[in-house]
């Protein structure tokens, strides 16, 4: 295993959401005061780079505009959901492609088959991914969507922030099933598929598998209400992530839908590493956060990174900015956790 970090010598600034293609990363840098809120901004850029020379690629200036999720790569485009609208970029040289222009308030992107779905809001919008014109758009009488969109059986399914995952026509967009979780929290978790059920941790007080057929729940697993839920869903194991509220990593075994241990762990972001371990970004009791390595069968911490220069002070108490992710592929990790810098973690 090979660690490497990159730093950017610029003014103070917040790595956020990147995106790993080949020897190449793409990534946003929100730029900001040092001791300003963690989610103000001054400027904001996005960036190629590549990551064994370190060199710029090219970079493009979206003054106050910000990204609002994580970007997606389709054939020879980046596309940015941003508070101004959708923008198109061409990967090879960071030029604008085309841009959908729009108020965007809350936002999720995905692409299936040939179609872009932007959600924005309580609407999915259909985007042609060679002009950015839109092709469609269907609002529900929901508060926010709080997933991204994704597909299984040729349906559509999204989480929303009503207690309600959604099975939802490809075609009409319209609702199918209603998957209804006990109480009025939002869900905030992709919906993730088990054999024929459907997985997800919520706010509520319950990570809740479904059938996707009849709507009923299968099984579901007691955790603290209210606590902000994320999760991670290898081949045979859910790994339910509790932070503000609780702090906890749970695993749950999902071919009997039963609790096999529970960690007392605050974590921002989890990956599958490889066979046997994890690797998170955790908050240590001294309120600093490392890159920590965690066996998949016991949970116990088996390695972290050396400390950092880096101190985390009293806006990072709760957790790390919320474009502070992992993004993997086969060979690599890309880390943000430490403003202005990037971990790449190589196997």
């Amino acid at each position: 295993m090979n660690i490497k970090q990159i730093t950017f010598s610029d003014e103070f600034c917040y790595p956020c959401y990147p995106i790993i293609e080949d020897e190449f990363i793409y990534l946003g840098l929100r730029f900001t005061n040092k001791d300003s809120d963690i989610n103000s901004v001054k400027s904001y850029q996005i960036r190629k780079i590549n990551s064994k020379t370190e060199d710029i690629i090219w970079s493009i200036n979206l003054s106050e505009d910000t990204v609002l999720c994580k970007p997606i790569i389709i054939e020879s485009k980046i596309l940015f959901s941003t508070t101004s609208g959708l923008i198109a970029i061409d990967k090879l040289n960071g030029r604008q492609v085309w841009k959908y222009k729009a108020k965007i308030w809350d936002s999720h992107l995905s692409s299936i088959g040939d179609k872009i779905y932007l959600t924005n809001k309580n609407a999915i919008e259909v985007i042609d991914i060679s002009s950015g014109t839109r092709q469609k758009q269907k609002k529900y009488r929901i508060k926010w969507i709080d997933s991204p969109v994704v597909t299984k059986s040729n349906k559509l399914f999204i989480s929303t922030s009503n207690s309600k995952i959604l099975e939802i026509d490809k075609n009409s967009l319209e609702i199918l099933t209603e998957y209804k979780y006990p109480g009025g929290w939002a869900i905030a978790n992709t919906p993730e598929f088990y054999q024929n059920q459907i997985l997800s941790n919520s706010y509520a007080s319950y990570i809740i598998s479904f059938d996707i057929d009849t709507g009923e729940i299968v099984w579901r697993i007691k955790k603290k209400v209210g606590s902000e839920p994320k999760q991670l869903i290898t081949s045979e194991t859910l790994f339910a992530i509790e932070i503000l509220g609780a702090h906890k990593l749970t695993s749950i075994n999902l071919s009997k839908g039963k609790k096999t241990w529970s960690k007392d762990y605050h974590i921002h972001e989890l990956i599958d590493f490889d066979d046997n371990t994890l690797l998170g970004t955790l908050k240590q009791e001294d309120g600093q956060y490392v890159i920590g390595f965690l066996n998949k069968k016991s949970g116990e911490l088996i390695n972290s990174l050396p400390a950092n220069n880096f101190k985390f002070d009293d806006k990072f108490q709760y957790r790390l900015w919320s474009e502070a992710v992992i993004e993997k592929n086969d060979y690599k990790s890309v880390v943000c956790y430490k403003p202005s810098e990037i971990t790449i973690v190589t196997k």
